[in-house]
């Protein structure tokens, strides 16, 4: 069968049926994972059909959802929270005025 959807060559697509079932399944997986309130924040997304396919991939291809999920969300709040102190170290050095000018002189 030929990619669909731009994906790569040789990775194997969820069937019409699971690629339906992907959305609910996934709510209920992610349930205990997440907050209701951000699992509804989650579902309200347009993107997130494909999210939901994409954690039935994972889930699939034998990633522990219950492990894998809490690290992510560290890491993510790890990255934001180095983003936040950098933009405030910058602002206070005034140097956050230099952070934009290779887009505003780019040809």
């Amino acid at each position: 069968m030929p990619p669909r959807n731009g994906s790569p060559a040789g990775r194997e697509e969820l069937g019409e049926d699971a690629e339906k079932m992907a959305p609910g399944w996934s709510a209920d997986q992610l349930r205990g994972h997440l907050g209701d309130d951000v699992l509804a924040v989650l579902m309200q997304g347009a993107d997130w059909p494909q999210l939901a396919r994409q954690l039935v991939g994972l889930q699939q291809a034998g990633v522990d959802l219950g492990t894998f999920l809490p690290q992510m969300g560290r890491m993510t709040a790890a990255v934001h929270q180095a983003v936040v102190a950098n933009a405030a170290r910058t602002k206070a050095e005034g140097t956050d005025r230099w952070a934009d000018l290779p887009t505003r002189n780019s040809c």
